[in-house]
C-alpha cells in the first residue's frame, strides 16, 4: 500500500516537473527557467491564476484576463489559458502594475513592483506581502469579450 501511495505521489510531481508547453506546471515560478540565461525562451510577466488564494497547484482558472500596466503607461492583456497560466516576453518597463479581471470583477495588486516573475512571490507559502495566490473569483463568468492586447 506504501509502495502505491509513493509511485503516485512520484507521478503527481513528474506530470508537475516533467510537462511542457503552455499548460506546465500550473502555480510554479515559470521565470525560474524562463529567464534571461535560462533553459527556456524568457519571459518579462509570468504566473497562473486560480480561484483562491489557497489552491492546490493543479487548481488553474482559465478564461480570466492579467492586464498588466508598465512604467510608461502601456498596457498588455493576457488571458489565462486552460491551466490558468499566463505569460509574455513583450519587453516592458518596471515597475508594473497588475490588474486580475474575470467578467466585472477586477482583482488590483499594489503596489507597483519590479519584477514579472508573480509566482516567486504569489506561491502556496506566500512572500513579501502577497495574499497567495493570484486570484479572482471563479463564480464570476468569463469577460464576453476580450481586453485591448496592447495599448500605446
Amino acid at each position: 500500500m506504501l509502495r502505491l501511495r509513493m509511485l503516485g505521489l512520484l507521478a503527481i510531481g513528474c506530470l508537475s516537473a516533467c510537462q511542457t508547453g503552455p499548460l506546465m506546471t500550473p502555480g510554479d515560478d515559470c521565470n525560474g527557467c524562463h529567464r534571461a540565461g535560462g533553459s527556456a525562451r524568457a519571459f518579462t510577466v509570468s504566473g497562473t491564476v486560480f480561484s483562491r488564494a489557497d489552491a492546490v497547484f493543479s487548481a488553474g482558472l482559465d478564461a480570466t484576463d492579467v492586464v498588466i500596466t508598465d512604467a510608461d503607461g502601456r498596457q498588455l492583456d493576457l488571458p489565462s489559458n486552460a491551466a490558468g497560466n499566463f505569460y509574455t516576453d513583450a519587453p516592458l518597463r518596471f515597475p508594473i502594475a497588475a490588474e486580475v479581471w474575470r467578467g466585472n470583477s477586477v482583482r488590483h495588486m499594489e503596489p507597483r513592483v519590479e519584477t514579472g516573475a508573480c509566482s516567486s512571490c504569489h506561491e502556496e507559502l506566500p512572500k513579501n506581502g502577497a495574499e497567495g495566490r493570484v486570484f479572482i473569483d471563479a463564480h464570476e463568468p468569463p469577460s464576453p469579450t476580450p481586453r485591448p492586447t496592447v495599448v500605446p
